[in-house]
Order: structure tokens, then C-alpha cells, then sequence
């Protein structure tokens, strides 16, 4: 039996591009000298760096500290994922 669903709405949202949906592991400590991580999950870059950058601009916290975003390190990571799929034909 199927059932009808309207799937548009949630195939707009879904992230499109192999930079957007490409994760790592990040684990962090209590201390550096700890060998096991109090938290650890898997994050997207892509969402971190927009989560900054609106940070910088919307935040009075932030704001006030006049700080930027270096283009270079907001940028490295879609480089690298671009040379890591023109590197694997079977990705994206």
C-alpha cells in the first residue's frame, strides 16, 4: 500500500552539494592531557562556517569585538572537497 506525500518541501531542503553534506569527527576534551573525549559527534563545516559568519554579523556579542572570518580558512574546506570528488569518479 502507498501512501500519498508531498516530498517537494523536503527534497528543497536537503543539502545539494557534496561540500554541504561531507562531516567530521570532532571530539573535545576536558583538558588536552585527557585521553578520552568528554563529547564527541560528527559536524558539517559547511553549517559551522555560515553559523560564524551570522555570528559576526548579527551577534552584539560578537559584533562588538569587530572580529572576521579569514576567507582563506572559509574556503579550504569546499577546496578540498572539490579535489577529493575530481579525485573519486564514483562520488557525488
Amino acid at each position: 500500500m502507498n501512501v500519498p506525500a508531498d516530498v517537494a518541501s523536503t527534497v528543497t531542503m536537503l543539502p545539494q552539494l557534496p561540500s554541504e553534506t561531507a562531516t567530521i569527527k570532532v571530539n573535545l576534551k576536558r583538558k588536552l592531557q585527557y585521553k578520552s573525549s568528554a563529547l564527541s559527534l560528527n559536524v558539517r563545516p559547511h553549517k559551522v562556517v555560515q553559523e560564524a559568519d551570522w555570528l559576526m554579523r548579527d551577534s552584539s556579542l560578537y559584533k562588538d569585538e569587530d572580529k572576521t572570518i579569514n576567507p582563506q580558512w572559509a574556503n579550504q574546506y569546499d577546496k578540498e572537497i572539490e579535489q577529493q570528488n575530481m579525485d573519486d569518479p564514483c562520488s557525488g
